[in-house]
């Protein structure tokens, strides 16, 4: 469960956290992450919002990021 009711902002704190849960452990030297998420809803391909939290994680943690709608 999040803080956050903003479900753009949830799914991308939700990626941020899943290197420092487990990600580092199981792949610990990787530059790039890929993932799915759905196609509609505020996570969707054309939400603006979705796309500048992702960018910000892509900065922060300097990963590759790939998202597959």
């Amino acid at each position: 469960m999040g803080i956050d009711n903003d479900t753009a902002q949830f799914s991308v704190n939700s990626i941020r956290r899943w290197p420092h849960l487990m990600g580092q452990e199981r792949y610990p030297d990787t530059g790039k992450l890929k993932f799915t998420a759905g196609g509609g809803g505020s996570n969707g391909s054309r939400v603006r919002l979705f796309k500048v939290e992702l960018q910000k994680l892509a900065d922060d943690t300097r990963l590759a990021l790939q998202v597959c709608h």
